[in-house]
C-alpha cells in the first residue's frame, strides 16, 4: 500500500440538521480534504441525496441492518464513532489516504487562509501517530445588538496556568471550569493511515502499549 502523503480525510458521525450537515461537508472540502467519511445517525434521505452527488463524499445511513450486521447497536454515541471511525479507517486505506481526522459537525477546522492542511501533516516526522487539533470556544456576546467581530477563546496549554486563569478570571466557580470552557478541552485528531492495526478513540490513537 503506497499512500499519498498529502491526501487526508475526514470522518463524522452526524446527527443534526439537512443545513449543518451540508455546512459541515462543504467547510471541509473548502479546506482540501480529499475524501468525507460520514456516518448518519440519523434518517436524512434529503441531506444523503445532496451529499451522494459528490464524488468524493462516501455516505453511510447507520440503519438497524447495518448496526445488526455489526452484532448490535452501541448504545452511547460515543462508541458508535468509534466502531464508525474503524470503518472509515478501511475506507482510507482503499482511497489511499495519509491521514484521517475525526470531527463533529459542529466542529470546524480553523486553517489559516496561507496554509495547507495537507502539506501541514506531511511535515510530521514518520514517528508521529496522531495529531492534535486544539480547540477554540465561541464567545456569546451579551448584548445582542453586538455587531462587531467574532470572538473566540482557546486554552492555555499547561493545565496549572489554565486553573490560574480560571480562578481569577471566574473566582466563584473556576474550579469547576477548567479554562472556562464549557466543552471538553482535548480537541481533536488527525490518525495516521498504517497497514497495522489501529486502535482510534474519539480523541486519541492508542496502538499497543503506546497512546498519543
Amino acid at each position: 500500500m503506497s499512500l499519498e502523503p498529502h491526501r487526508w480525510a475526514v470522518v463524522s458521525t452526524i446527527k443534526a440538521p439537512n443545513k449543518d450537515i451540508l455546512n459541515f461537508a462543504a467547510h471541509y472540502l473548502s479546506l482540501g480534504a480529499t475524501h468525507l467519511y460520514l456516518f448518519l445517525d440519523f434518517p436524512d434521505p434529503e441531506a444523503q441525496e445532496h451529499l451522494e452527488k459528490h464524488a468524493h463524499i462516501r455516505v453511510t445511513h447507520t440503519a438497524p441492518d447495518y448496526w445488526q450486521a455489526r452484532g448490535r447497536r452501541p448504545q452511547t454515541v460515543e462508541r458508535r464513532q468509534i466502531e464508525n471511525i474503524k470503518t472509515a479507517i478501511e475506507f482510507a486505506r482503499r482511497d489511499d489516504i495519509a491521514w484521517l481526522g475525526h470531527f463533529d459537525n459542529d466542529e470546524f477546522l480553523h486553517v489559516p487562509s496561507h496554509a495547507n492542511v495537507g502539506m501541514r501533516l506531511t511535515r510530521l516526522d514518520n514517528d508521529v501517530m496522531c495529531a492534535r487539533a486544539l480547540p477554540v470556544e465561541y464567545l456569546v456576546p451579551e448584548d445582542p445588538d453586538y455587531t462587531g467581530p467574532d470572538q473566540f477563546k482557546r486554552l492555555a496549554t499547561p493545565f496549572a496556568r489554565r486553573r490560574q486563569i480560571s480562578m481569577r478570571a471566574y473566582p466563584e466557580f473556576g474550579a469547576k471550569v477548567s479554562g472556562g470552557f464549557l466543552s471538553h478541552q482535548v480537541g481533536k485528531s488527525f490518525f495516521r493511515i498504517v497497514p497495522e492495526l489501529m486502535a482510534p478513540r474519539i480523541w486519541v490513537l492508542s496502538q499497543g502499549d503506546i497512546r498519543q
